[in-house]
């Protein structure tokens, strides 16, 4: 079953072969501090988590198309730690 119809009948609550796992991306923060953590330079994150879970990573297998349509605000709020207690962040970024 390809990624599109997977994704396709899980949402219609079909019979796919497995439910999609699609996390969405990192902060940019984020993706700093796992490099940090030890995450290498010149891995791409993604198949890197799907590795370190144990979730087998498929490649697409359809082309993607990007419409470059941005749904962030404009203009985007810089992002900033606004508040730090008890291990959580108060952030302010663009979904603020």
């Amino acid at each position: 079953m390809i990624e599109r119809e997977r994704f396709r009948q899980t949402l219609t609550f079909g019979k796919p072969d497995r439910v999609p796992f699609n996390p969405g991306g990192p902060r940019e923060s984020t993706l700093r501090a796992w490099r940090q953590q030890g995450l290498p330079e010149n891995v791409n994150w993604y198949p890197y988590l799907m590795e370190t879970l144990g979730i087998p990573y498929e490649p697409p297998k359809e082309e993607r198309f990007n419409l470059d349509a941005a749904f962030k605000m404009i203009p985007t709020f810089e992002e900033k730690v606004i508040e730090h207690r008890d291990g959580h962040y108060i952030v302010q970024d663009w979904l603020s």
